[in-house]
């Protein structure tokens, strides 16, 4: 029986082995240690041939085919803070990438996360960046993120979720650049040439920040449709009812 099992054990491990990519593994992502995180678990697979599924939402209305990348996901904390925040990375085999750092933001109440991968990564990584998110230690669906009743930002009922709020307004964006580069100088032995972070909305916002707060995480920065004007934002989006209103064609707001 204990041959038996000795020799159940070492198939395993093989097939193990086997099923691991010597170009995209867990052990080659040997992260420095950083000021005030923690690495909790590093996940690496390689996906190759991977189709995106089609997404109109995002603009893509035919499948994304024959995609060959690394994704790596860091999961890491700040001690003391009780927070689990998971960095996404989409890393082009050597042979295709650019040499750059792509880093990319969210929209709504998300901060970031694979959910927006449509609008974000699958682009950068289309152009042979290696592309970086983070969902800041906050996932909701689509539908949430967009949705200001929640009340996502409290602990419980009149008291704030600090932590959860710091990394969504800017921590978790740092950090971002922190982790995603060093990923990157792992998987290719080289640290990436430029580093950029690109999104619109809220991401546009979160570029404001980056720009306010931390000016060397990035050679570039672009915001896109960043809306920071709230007040004259959200009431020009009133703007064309309350005209139909006056012209008898709207819905009846009395």
């Amino acid at each position: 029986m204990a041959a038996i099992t000795s020799f159940v054990g070492q198939l395993l491990d093989q097939t193990f082995l086997a099923a691991v990519d010597p170009l995209c593994n867990p052990a080659m992502i040997a992260l420095p240690a950083m000021k005030g995180l923690e690495v909790l678990s590093v996940e690496a697979f390689a996906r190759r041939n991977h189709t995106f599924p089609a997404s109109t939402s995002f603009g893509y209305s035919e499948p994304i085919n024959n995609m060959n990348f690394c994704n790596v996901t860091v999961t890491y904390t700040h001690p003391g803070w009780g927070d689990s925040i998971h960095v996404m990375s989409y890393l082009p085999f050597e042979d295709e990438w650019n040499g750059k750092f792509m880093a990319n933001g969210g929209g709504g109440l998300m901060a970031g996360g694979e959910l927006l991968s449509h609008f974000t990564m699958i682009p950068s990584l289309m152009e042979g960046f290696a592309a970086s998110i983070t969902d800041a230690g906050y996932l909701p669906t689509i539908a949430e993120a967009f949705d200001t009743s929640k009340t996502w930002t409290f602990s419980n009922p009149g008291n704030v979720n600090w932590p959860l709020f710091m990394n969504f307004a800017h921590v978790a964006i740092h950090d971002m650049a922190t982790i995603g580069k060093a990923v990157t100088e792992a998987f290719y032995h080289k640290a990436p040439e430029f580093s950029y972070f690109l999104e619109g909305s809220t991401g546009g916002r979160q570029a404001h920040m980056l720009a306010q707060r931390y000016p060397e995480d990035f050679d570039g920065i672009i915001s896109v449709c960043p809306a920071i004007n709230w007040p004259r934002f959200l009431f020009s989006n009133l703007y064309a009812a309350v005209i139909m209103e006056k012209l008898n064609q709207g819905h009846d707001f009395t």
